[in-house]
């Protein structure tokens, strides 16, 4: 009996993604995910912006930042969960048995949320300044960026960046996490694969929602124009508040949902296709490699190995 739980513990580990075969499912995913959805944050960040002087919506405004958006969405994906995952194995020898899986993975989601932060703001400011109009295209605005404030210079708003995007990541995580308690509460069983989706984006949805004042004051900072360009967080505030109203913080609020909602529900399909890929020819191999009756079982095992990831994917975006 020990000979055979050692053997089903050994197979199990081999049906586990690897590191890197995390890191490529996470980048895939961040990077399909955001860019399928670019044109609604291009809405979002023309309804945001403060400037007025913009061209009129035209089908190629719809494309503007696009090639920024690519090209660090992926790293961005693969930051995170390098992150992600290694503060998971450092908690689990922390907490071996799991006592607090909550607090694991909401500190895991922080820290994953903060080093992705290297190309995430980075992204934000050349994305957002040629979306406002601020720069005709991605060389012209890295080129002038740099000559006008160096490195520092694509790091504008991080603050900022991080004061949205953490909050938001822990909140999709807690409100997913009790609208699924509801469901099985309701439904007396877990949620499908499609079920899921459209809570996670439910749930990031809602998570949006609360985090747009934050999103308006981030926009404000990396598109600022003239006198406004040295304004930081609570200028900014103050600023909004005297000069538009309250409001002004909620401006962009429904694109925001539309997009944060189904990015979450696009993150996660993404992510386990590409995962259920990667399981299943590893399954073949082992299949393969071993006796025809363990089919039924290598089955059993891969899809026990892909269900442990849905509640932890709503987290990473």
């Amino acid at each position: 009996k020990k000979s055979k739980k050692r053997e089903s513990q050994f197979t199990q580990t081999q049906l586990q993604l690897s590191f890197g075969e995390r890191l490529i499912a996470g980048a895939a995913s961040r990077g399909i995910a955001q860019t399928s959805l670019h044109p609604v944050d291009v809405l979002r960040t023309r309804m945001q912006a403060k400037f007025k002087g913009l061209k009129p919506i035209e089908p190629a405004t719809f494309l503007k930042g696009i090639l920024p958006q690519i090209l660090l969405a992926v790293p961005s994906g693969a930051l995170q969960f390098c992150a992600l995952d290694y503060t998971k194995q450092k908690l689990k020898e922390l907490d071996p048995d799991n006592k607090h899986p909550t607090a694991a993975v909401i500190i895991s989601s922080f820290f994953g949320s903060l080093s992705s932060m290297i190309t995430r703001v980075p992204q934000e400011v050349i994305k957002q300044g040629i979306q406002a109009e601020l720069y005709p295209d991605m060389a012209s605005a890295v080129r002038t960026i740099f000559q006008q404030s160096g490195v520092a210079g694509f790091y504008k708003g991080a603050l900022a960046t991080m004061s949205r995007d953490i909050p938001w990541n822990t909140l999709s995580f807690l409100i997913h996490h009790r609208v699924k308690q509801i469901f099985r509460n309701v439904k007396k069983r877990d949620p499908t694969d499609r079920e899921n989706l459209l809570l996670a984006s439910l749930s990031g949805g809602c998570a949006a929602g609360f985090t747009t004042p934050i999103d308006v004051i981030k926009t404000r900072i990396m598109t600022a124009r003239g006198s406004d360009v040295s304004r930081g967080i609570i200028q900014t505030l103050q600023g909004i508040l005297q000069e538009e109203g309250a409001s002004t913080l909620f401006k962009g609020l429904f694109p925001r949902v539309l997009y944060l909602g189904p990015l979450a529900g696009i993150f996660i399909s993404v992510y386990e296709a590409v995962s259920r890929l990667m399981i299943e020819r590893k399954q073949a191999n082992l299949k393969s490699a071993g006796p025809p009756n363990q089919s039924t079982r290598f089955k059993t095992m891969a899809s026990n190995a892909l269900s442990r990831r849905h509640h932890s994917m709503c987290l990473l975006a």
